[in-house]
């Protein structure tokens, strides 16, 4: 289980203010609203990435959203209203706006490289967020002349390759 807790800076006194999730299902990510009235979190359940809000004092939460494809980097716009969230679309991550109310999330990315968001600015005009685009090719070199030569190349990474001992393959 995945738990919040909130700790008084002055006595080091701990609280468990409410749990998230289940044994099988941990939830994460987590963030607290900025009004600190709900948390939204990721549980994974039968497969699918679903996103939930729930209010702090409430025993019950509301699923936002849900996803055959990964859902990360959870993060509540300063309204309150709405929250930001990278999930993978045709194997890149985006960033999608969805509001507390539910519905169909709002791409905010339409990169080429993986875009995860990191937080929002305090007037909530800007977001902040990493972007990412992992390239990997396999490369030989003719050792007679020197000269390099692609082997592999895609738009993904090709790693740890292991040439056939006949040398007319390689996994």
């Amino acid at each position: 289980k995945s738990a919040l807790f909130k700790v008084n800076v002055e006595t080091s006194v701990v609280e468990k203010v409410l749990t998230l999730g289940s044994p099988e299902m941990p939830a994460r990510p987590i963030d607290i609203s900025p009004d600190e009235s709900r948390v939204a979190y990721v549980s994974i359940e039968g497969g699918r990435w679903n996103l939930f809000i729930r209010g702090i004092s409430e025993a019950n939460a509301s699923q936002l959203f849900s996803s055959e494809t990964e859902i990360r980097d959870l993060v509540w716009h300063q309204d309150s209203q709405r929250i930001l969230f990278s999930a993978s679309t045709d194997g890149v991550f985006q960033i999608f706006a969805i509001g507390v109310t539910g519905g169909e999330p709002k791409p905010v990315t339409f990169s080429d490289r993986d875009a995860f968001v990191l937080d929002v600015s305090f007037d909530g005009a800007r977001i902040m967020f990493s972007s990412a685009k992992e390239e990997a090719d396999i490369w030989g070199v003719n050792l007679a002349d020197g000269k390099e030569f692609t082997v592999a190349s895609d738009i993904d990474a090709e790693l740890w390759p292991s040439v056939a001992a006949n040398g007319k393959a390689i996994v």
